[in-house]
């Protein structure tokens, strides 16, 4: 999904066991502050022990 929107590049190595490397791209890089946000709260979250309620 992330890779189909451009915003993650996936490269293969021809190697056994396959080798995978991800990036990002440039769009990818946009959002890397909004990522890092979103990572903040949720490790605050977590941390004050948040958990989702059931379904």
């Amino acid at each position: 999904m992330l890779e189909t929107a451009g915003l993650l590049l996936r490269e293969q190595a021809p190697t056994i066991p396959p080798q995978v490397t991800y990036s990002l791209t440039e769009r990818g890089e946009e959002l890397r502050a909004v990522m890092s946000s979103l990572t903040s709260v949720a490790r605050r979250w977590d941390s004050e022990g948040w958990t989702p309620p059931p379904r």
